[in-house]
């Protein structure tokens, strides 16, 4: 290892157990011993002191007092809400749940303020891994807040419903809800609202695979953060940013933003994006070949994620371990990947896929109906005339098809006359009956085929020659008759008016259904195989589309079309 490479793998290291310390070692927050005395007595003192405190911490603005003769349940819905809130955005998420089912009970049903707690607790059920939880929840609060009509608090779910699907592996409903979202927030003209979703954005199109279109996202939310001057905020879109820019392979230029972010969110103590950042940090260094780097910063995020209790970004962590070891230690890396697969296996199962697929669908179909709604009753007349049109068309579509298959069988009906002429042909040709199917002879057949008759007898017989070996294509066929295609073809329709390929697939249907009757003992597939056809599934497809039954039911009933 070179100097310049070994001192920077040891800065990193020493970096690395820095950080660590700092987490392991904070100390119990005068929070925890307020909520700890509030759990022993539910006194109003205690829960004034606990608020004046979120208001200290600015969590909130400086709330009034809470009067002594307030109620036990209005004091438990304060303190359990304000707790909740504090623990989430101290990154504690289990304690933040466990607030959390505390409080909800105290919230009004249906009320604006469920829907915003409704909304907390889906991202704190988010950020445990628990996806189908945060999902419910999330769309509990959407529906409420919908029916409010506010774009901006409507944007803000959304894209809480983006980020569960597109960590639960759901991009195309991740990218529904964030373009969705995107809408909405054009609408509330919310500047610092449209850069949280541009981030989101960044991060749902760059694993949608379109790179390009993410960095424009990225570019843009930076450009929102620097005007709002929001410092750690834009460290938040250059972290995601870098994501895009990783994607496009722009390595130094995703390290630069990557270095410019993290040193703010070491001062401000976001964990939760210093973690997604060193994840970040691990790729470059990964691809740029810088091994030993990435092996230091995916164990750095690794370790931040796990004290979090976030697994879905501990699985990313843990992923670019195994990668990471391989080349270095096999043993180690074989840990990670047993680790990472543990995770998977918590994080991702049927059971989540189906119940965000049913969420999904019963959002979809409850916004379907309220768009329904709106249309007809705005649009009554219009839509009464629009549902006249379709069955016009449909009417006239169905009529079209019927005509198409009584057409198609007709001919099927003149290829095997034509074939009826030919085996008579042949017998008379060879001066006796000959082939015994030459009996079936329509009577009152005439003597002597018309010149276009013997060039359709002549083409059925190529195209039934043909047909076992597969080799009866168009431009197969005319070649066999000597012809260029184009003359193929327009000789084909001066005679019978049918493109080739309709021709020949009626040889084909004529030929199956003879086939089916006359030898009972032969199988589906074997007749489909004699009939040119590869597979079952196309052969039985194009019969029942002509004749109306399967291949086997036109057998048990002899012949009888089940289709007008």
């Amino acid at each position: 290892m070179s100097k310049p490479i070994f001192q920077k793998f040891v800065l990193t290291l020493v970096f690395s157990i820095g950080l660590v310390c700092r987490v392991s070692a904070s100390p119990v927050s005068a929070v925890d011993s307020l909520l700890s005395a509030f759990g022993q007595r539910e006194d109003v003192a205690t829960a004034n002191r606990f608020l004046a405190v979120m208001a200290d911490e600015g969590l909130t603005e400086p709330l009034p007092p809470i009067s002594a003769g307030a109620v036990p349940d209005t004091l438990r819905k304060h303190v359990w809400f304000w707790a909740t809130q504090w623990y989430f955005e101290q990154q504690k998420y289990e304690q933040a749940l466990d607030y959390g089912r505390k409080a909800f009970p105290y919230f009004e049903e249906g009320s604006m303020e469920q829907a915003d707690f409704l909304n907390t607790i889906a991202c704190t059920y988010f950020r445990l891994g628990h996806f189908m939880e945060a999902a419910e929840h999330a769309k509990r609060g959407l529906l409420i807040e919908q029916k409010s009509g506010n774009d901006d608090i409507i944007s803000s779910s959304m894209n809480t419903l983006a980020a569960i699907y597109l960590a639960a592996g759901q991009t195309e409903q991740a990218g529904q809800y964030i373009l969705s979202a995107l809408q909405h927030a054009d609408r509330a003209d919310n500047p610092g609202r449209k850069a949280i979703l541009l981030g989101s954005a960044t991060e749902i199109f760059h694993a949608l695979g379109n790179d390009t279109l993410a960095l424009d996202y990225a570019d843009r939310a930076c450009q929102l953060e620097q005007e709002l001057g929001r410092e750690p905020k834009l460290a938040i879109r250059r972290a995601q940013k870098s994501t895009a820019l990783i994607g496009l392979k722009r390595y130094d230029e995703a390290e630069a933003e990557l270095q410019a972010a993290i040193p703010v969110f070491r001062q401000v103590g976001n964990d939760q994006s210093l973690g997604i950042a060193l994840n970040n940090l691990g790729k470059v260094a990964f691809y740029q070949g810088r091994v030993s780097e990435a092996v230091a910063y995916f164990r750095v995020a690794a370790r931040l994620f796990a004290q979090m209790g976030d697994l879905y970004n501990e699985l990313h962590s843990r992923h670019g371990l195994y990668e990471s070891l391989w080349t270095l230690n096999p043993d180690s890396a074989k840990i990670e990947l047993e680790r990472f697969n543990s995770l998977k296996d918590s994080l991702y199962s049927h059971s989540t896929a189906d119940a965000l697929a049913r969420y999904t669908a019963e959002f979809d179909n409850q916004r379907l109906m309220q768009e329904n709604d709106k249309f007809r009753q705005e649009h009554r007349r219009d839509m009464l005339i629009a549902v006249a049109v379709l069955v016009l068309l449909a009417l006239a579509f169905w009529g079209y098809y019927r005509r198409l298959r009584r057409r198609q069988r007709n001919l099927v009906s003149e290829i095997e006359r034509l074939r009826l002429t030919l085996f008579a042909a042949a017998a008379s040709e060879a001066g006796g009956v000959g082939d015994e199917r030459s009996a079936e002879a329509v009577p009152g057949q005439q003597a002597e085929p018309t010149d276009d008759q013997r060039f359709l007898m002549h083409v059925i017989d190529v195209v039934n020659q043909a047909l076992p070996t597969g080799e009866y294509g168009v431009e197969a066929i005319a070649s066999r008759l000597n012809m260029s295609v184009q003359t193929f073809r327009r000789r084909l329709k001066a005679a019978s008016d049918e493109s080739p390929k309709a021709f020949i697939l009626a040889i084909q249907m004529e030929k199956a259904s003879k086939l089916l009757l006359s030898h009972p003992s032969l199988s589906v597939t074997d007749v489909a195989r004699q009939c040119g056809f590869d597979e079952v599934s196309s052969f039985t497809h194009a019969f029942k589309r002509l004749f109306g039954l399967s291949p086997t039911q036109y057998r048990e009933q002899g012949g009888q079309n089940g289709a007008k």
